[in-house]
């Protein structure tokens, strides 16, 4: 059995489809779960549990939830001839 179970949003343009329903079965069944937010998927999330509910969500010892920048990117230049990583 696994650890734990990780929720986050598969790409940019679906939605973050997990319910209260969903991560209260994944508390239940693997005992630690992760939540991957970013600002889209934290506001789905609030609208869909509410704040005082996200709130005690977040502060039970089982859940980690970690807030993940909108505008992750990787990007390359031509220096020359080399390519340097940004």
């Amino acid at each position: 059995m696994f650890e734990r179970a990780i929720y986050r949003r598969s790409d940019q343009q679906s939605g973050f489809h997990v319910d209260a329903g969903q991560i209260a079965e994944a508390i239940l069944y693997y005992g630690e779960i992760e939540l991957l937010l970013d600002h889209a998927n934290l506001g789905q999330l609030l609208d869909a549990i509410g704040h005082d509910a996200l709130v005690r969500l977040v502060q039970l010892p089982s859940v980690k939830a970690t807030l993940v920048s909108d505008n992750l990117a990787t990007g390359t230049t031509m220096q020359g001839s080399s390519r340097i990583a940004l």
